[in-house]
């Protein structure tokens, strides 16, 4: 599996609502998953209009990521997660690996 600081764009939109960013990167043996919504949408839900998060799965959780996704053994997972996503309606695969019972960090920020 190659760790060369890739990243892949899972989502990235704009309309009347505002901009969504999701995005995967592998690098220095982490797996991070990255997201950013700004605009009306959000200040609609949340009361500000930003939001952004990580998911950080580390090296050692990163096969079993793939499983959860339905990547084969030793997939690329930035191909596994770019699947994933698009397959589910562009979805945060952040979740579904919590979802999953993996040990994966999160961090969050409400705010503009």
């Amino acid at each position: 599996m190659a760790d060369d600081g890739r990243t892949v764009v899972l989502r990235h939109s704009r309309d009347k609502d505002g901009s969504r960013y999701l995005g995967a990167t592998l690098a220095a043996g982490l797996l991070r998953i990255e997201g950013q919504d700004l605009g009306p949408g959000v200040e609609a839900i949340l009361g500000a209009r930003e939001y952004e998060w990580t998911w950080t799965v580390a090296a050692a959780a990163i096969p079993a990521a793939v499983d959860v996704l339905g990547g084969a053994p030793g997939s690329d997972p930035l191909t596994v997660l770019a699947a994933w996503s698009s397959a589910n309606g562009d979805a945060d695969p952040g979740q579904r690996l919590r979802d999953a019972g993996l040990a994966v960090e999160f961090w969050s920020r409400i705010g503009d």
